[in-house]
């Protein structure tokens, strides 16, 4: 029999911890396949997909929308730029008359001239440059950057100021009456100027209304005010998102362009999106409701299952004391050895019993495990404690060598790679001792390395526990 390998102790420990990490890796996998780890993959893999089509769901949900609205916006602000019919100058006066079925919409000149309001956004023209004062005293006429005529008149409220007008004033009899009659119907405040309903305003007179800030509140039609062009959101791919007084829209611009294809002006159509921003969160609400159910049950169920896989996963044994083994006797999982390597009946020592130690360890691997105990014979249908007293003095009385030699045993027959599946422990009740050997179920095939007696060459010999024995499979290699 060759001698024990030596290792040395710089080496072994990194060398055993490659080998415990590929084989309980392996040992995962293994598991895996097993009904318990599919049926653990499955929940896991279901918890995923259901999340995942959720999430699908909200996207294709909130694309398909966002595609919809654009659709219907672009075909909008194509009508209003086709009645707004710009060529080589602004001519208002049939876009005026014109009448758009479009809900609403925005026309602002390149130079920041509001044009035409019919659809008021909240916060998007941010501040205006207000008429002058001239206008607040009496009616005044005023031309606008595009040349449109327009009789102006404004009044004071406290926080801000009210402008109204008409457009092309000499079509209208009595324009002055009915611009100072139209201004007194905007009460003495910003506030009520801001929430007074257009209803109440004659239909050829257009209105502004202004904070002192600066900022338009409220407006309706094309007073003739200018704004910071370059404020407006830019809209790379025509539609942008946007927040104004406590709503979600959509914003929809198309520019509008002269014969040389300069951009002269905008057309910016709007669309409240609050009622379908709530419905999506109602959905998203709902979603998360139903995969957060889901994930909890899945979780228990998950949780279940690896508590009933982890002790594999981690070669764990259930320990099985003596007391327990003798009252039992050999099964799957217990055996008896009276020695370890002493020959009761020749009385001397004989290293081919250490075969019978290296084949019931090797048993336990290629099954689920089991615990070896050393130095308990069997008498007929009883066993008891023999003691270990012949191997231990072979070994000069010392437990440390004796263990050890099992140990190098187990790496140069078995392999190394699979001792972090094997613990020993020596105990003693009385002047007897006994071997407790743990073996824990491999994930690889494990095989003995041997030269039985009367053959030429070294075998690899493979052995399973089948019940109460341990089989040879005659797996040679």
């Amino acid at each position: 029999m060759n001698e024990p390998t030596d290792i040395s102790e710089e080496a072994q420990p990194e060398r055993f911890g490659a080998n415990k990490r590929y084989f309980r890796t392996s040992r995962i996998l293994q598991l895996l396949r097993k009904r318990r780890g599919r049926l653990f993959v499955a929940v896991v893999l279901w918890v995923l997909l259901f999340a995942g089509i959720a999430m699908i769901q909200r996207w294709f949900v909130r694309e398909q929308l966002l595609e919809t609205t654009k659709q219907e916006l672009g075909t909008w602000a194509t009508e209003v730029t086709k009645e707004v019919g710009f060529t080589d100058k602004w001519d208002l006066e049939g876009y005026r008359r014109a009448s758009i079925s479009v809900p609403g919409w925005c026309v602002v000149a390149k130079d920041g001239l509001i044009v035409d309001t019919e659809l008021f956004t909240p916060r998007l023209f941010g501040r205006v440059e207000l008429p002058e004062d001239s206008v607040y005293s009496a009616p005044q006429t005023v031309v606008s950057t595009v040349g449109e005529k327009w009789r102006l008149f404004g009044r004071r409220v406290a926080g801000g100021s009210v402008v109204v007008g008409i457009s092309s004033p000499e079509n209208v009899r009595d324009a002055d009456a009915k611009l100072a009659s139209n201004a007194a119907r905007f009460g003495s405040t910003l506030a009520e100027a801001e929430s007074t309903s257009s209803r109440k305003i004659d239909l050829d007179v257009d209105y502004a209304v202004v904070s002192s800030a600066g900022e338009l509140k409220a407006a309706e039609g094309g007073i003739p005010l200018k704004i910071d062009a370059r404020a407006l959101p830019s809209a790379p791919d025509h539609l942008v998102p946007f927040t104004g007084g406590g709503r979600q829209y959509l914003l929809y611009f198309r520019p509008i362009l002269d014969s040389g294809g300069r951009e002269v002006g905008v057309v910016i159509v709007p669309k409240d999106m609050t009622l379908e921003s709530r419905a999506l969160e109602v959905q998203d609400r709902f979603n998360r409701w139903v995969v957060g159910i889901t994930m909890v049950v899945a979780l228990v169920i998950a949780l279940w299952l690896l508590w009933l896989i982890v002790p594999e996963v981690f070669g764990q044994t259930k320990k099985v004391t003596l007391e327990e083994a003798l009252k039992s006797g050999e099964s799957r999982t217990i055996e008896f050895k009276s020695t370890f390597q002493w020959d009761v009946h020749q009385n001397k020592r004989n290293e081919e019993l250490q075969l019978n130690v290296l084949k019931a360890i090797a048993g336990f691997l290629n099954a689920k495990g089991g615990t070896l105990f050393i130095g308990v014979a069997e008498e007929g249908i009883t066993s008891s404690i023999r003691g270990l007293a012949e191997d231990l003095q072979e070994m000069g009385g010392s437990k440390d060598k004796l263990q050890l030699t099992l140990r190098h045993l187990i790496t140069e027959r078995i392999g190394s790679a699979y001792s972090y599946l094997i613990t020993d422990d020596l105990k003693e009740h009385g002047e007897r001792c006994w071997w407790e050997v743990t073996v824990a179920e491999s994930p690889e095939p494990a095989f003995v390395r041997w030269k039985p007696r009367g053959q030429a060459h070294e075998q690899k010999i493979f052995y399973v526990r089948e019940g109460p024995k341990t089989t040879d499979l005659d797996k040679w290699g």
